[in-house]
C-alpha cells in the first residue's frame, strides 16, 4: 500500500511541475483544487493512524482515498497553472502527505 502510495504522489509531483512551467497565473479554480488535495490529505492521514492501530475497514477507505488521489491529477490539470505561492502550497501539502506514508 505504501508503494502505491508513493508512486501516486510521484506523479501528482510531475503532474503539478509541469502545471508551474506551462506558464504563469493565478486561478481561483487552483486554489480550489489545492484545497480538496488537501482534504485528501488529511483524510488519508486519519486513515493511515487508523490501519497502523489495526482497524480492519481503514483499507478499504484508504483505497477509496487513492482513488480521490487518481482523480486530483486530472483535475489538476484541467486547473491550469500555479502561482510560486500554490506551488508551494502544494508541495507543502504533499510533503506532509508524504510523512504519513512512512
Amino acid at each position: 500500500m505504501n508503494k502505491t502510495i508513493r508512486s501516486l504522489c510521484g506523479k501528482l509531483m510531475i503532474v503539478a511541475l509541469a502545471a508551474l512551467f506551462a506558464g504563469c497565473g493565478s486561478s481561483s479554480k487552483m486554489d480550489s483544487t489545492l484545497n480538496k488535495l488537501e482534504k485528501t490529505c488529511h483524510k488519508a492521514q486519519s486513515i493511515s493512524k487508523r490501519m497502523k492501530a489495526g482497524d480492519q475497514t481503514a483499507g478499504t477507505e484508504m483505497a477509496a482515498v487513492m482513488k480521490e488521489y487518481q482523480n486530483f491529477a486530472a483535475s489538476l490539470k484541467d486547473a491550469g497553472t500555479m502561482t510560486l505561492d500554490q506551488q508551494k502550497r502544494y508541495d507543502e501539502i504533499m510533503q506532509s502527505f508524504m510523512q504519513t506514508t512512512h
